[in-house]
């Protein structure tokens, strides 16, 4: 490990939207911190255009639809589109 980044939750969750209008697919908080650091530190990391990086998604955003995405959609529409339990 090189370096450990600080994430606010506010940043966690703001990336976590875009991600979804995006992508479509629902990020939990700690696949959201991931990408979210990505976003404020790529400029520290130096990356030149031969470099490959690889982010880990350690968390599916199903278990946070009453937390993270309940002001994006109907509860009812995030659980049909994702097959989630509420």
């Amino acid at each position: 490990m090189d370096e450990i980044f600080q994430i606010d939750k506010n940043a966690t969750v703001s990336i976590s939207k875009k991600y979804r209008e995006i992508s479509g697919n629902l990020l939990g908080y700690s696949s959201a911190a991931v990408l979210a650091a990505l976003d404020k530190h790529i400029e520290k990391m130096n990356l030149t255009e031969n470099d490959q990086v690889v982010l880990f998604f350690p968390d599916h955003g199903d278990r946070y639809i009453h937390k993270l995405y309940k002001d994006l959609v109907s509860i009812e529409e995030i659980s049909e589109d994702y097959n989630a339990s509420i």
